[in-house]
């Protein structure tokens, strides 16, 4: 295979490896001398120069896929690759970014790569954007192509379709998708989850609270719920919120553990809300786990505003 850098505009610049060994080439025996990272077989990426882990991993990511999609080029994205190449969030348990998930024509050769699984169909879903080299379907296709997730899950990954920030489409379009895609496989599971999905949220976590409380029969929050402070003149939004019984429950990822101006700036944010007759309820990973307290805390904080 000719020496062809592919992924320009990609953080990780992948390079195939030319198999008859011209001058210059990246191979097997000098890649890592040369500042290269095996992509998959045959196929070398320059050292991203990140040091931040997520970012690190998403550019190697890119770089496989846009590796197999040269490699493959009649490919598409599936599944898991596909919604990870859309910038859409998955279950920790769902997440693949060391293997590159296609689909093919099962007329066409099947990619035999130990980085690649192969998934064949007889339609080829059309292409409807090429984002980084990569052509990609519609992302709720890849959405009914997630056969390992759990109803709760399908409701986690569709809520990310539609983040408050850069949503990739609204609820009525995503109804009207599903209704389009009638019949396929795996629509069936999409269209049955569809009742609980809401627009507007910024998390899986967000959305995993959520449908704990509404599994333990508590009235359904608003997520991001804005409460306007009137004496400082500014807008929170809070995760979930309740806003007749002034009842917040908010997702603490400890992100920002150890950052003294943002703990400040929370305290400062809490003070203010509770001086307006919130309760704020704030839950980590390990409340969602084990929700039992996190539900009587929420049902404990609504039962007060009918005292």
């Amino acid at each position: 295979m000719d020496n062809t850098i592919l992924g320009d505009n990609s953080p990780l610049r992948v390079i195939c490896s030319n198999s008859w060994g011209m001058r210059d080439s990246i191979t097997r025996h000098n890649y890592i001398r040369r500042g290269h990272m095996r992509v998959m077989h045959g196929v070398y990426g320059a050292t991203p120069e990140v040091s931040d882990p997520f970012d690190r991993r998403t550019a190697v990511f890119w770089g496989g896929l846009r590796a197999a999609m040269t490699l493959y080029p009649n490919a598409l994205p599936y599944g898991a690759t596909a919604l990870q190449a859309w910038g859409v969030a998955l279950p920790e348990r769902l997440q693949e970014w060391e293997t590159i998930h296609l689909l093919t024509s099962e007329w066409s050769a099947r990619p035999r790569r130990p980085e690649i699984a192969a998934h064949t169909t007889r339609n080829m879903p059309p292409t409807i954007k090429i984002l980084k080299g990569a052509r990609l379907a519609h992302p709720v296709i890849a959405l009914t192509q997630v056969h390992k997730a759990t109803d709760d899950e399908l409701v986690e990954i569709a809520d990310g379709l539609l983040r408050r920030q850069n949503p990739l489409m609204t609820l009525s379009e995503l109804e009207s998708q599903v209704e389009h895609m009638k019949g396929l496989h795996g629509t069936a599971r999409v269209r049955k989850i569809l009742p609980l999905v809401v627009a507007g949220t910024d998390s899986i976590m967000e959305t995993r609270t959520r449908l704990i409380l509404i599994r333990a029969h508590l009235p359904e929050p608003t997520v991001n719920l804005p409460v306007n402070c009137p004496h400082t003149n500014t807008t929170y939004h809070m995760d979930l919120g309740y806003d007749e019984q002034k009842v917040a429950v908010e997702y603490d990822g400890a992100v920002h553990v150890g950052d003294r101006t943002q703990m400040e700036i929370d305290a400062h944010r809490r003070r203010n809300l509770q001086d307006l007759g919130w309760i704020l309820i704030t839950i980590t990973n390990r409340d969602l786990k084990h929700p039992d307290d996190v539900i009587r805390s929420v049902e404990n904080a609504l039962n007060r505003h009918h005292r």
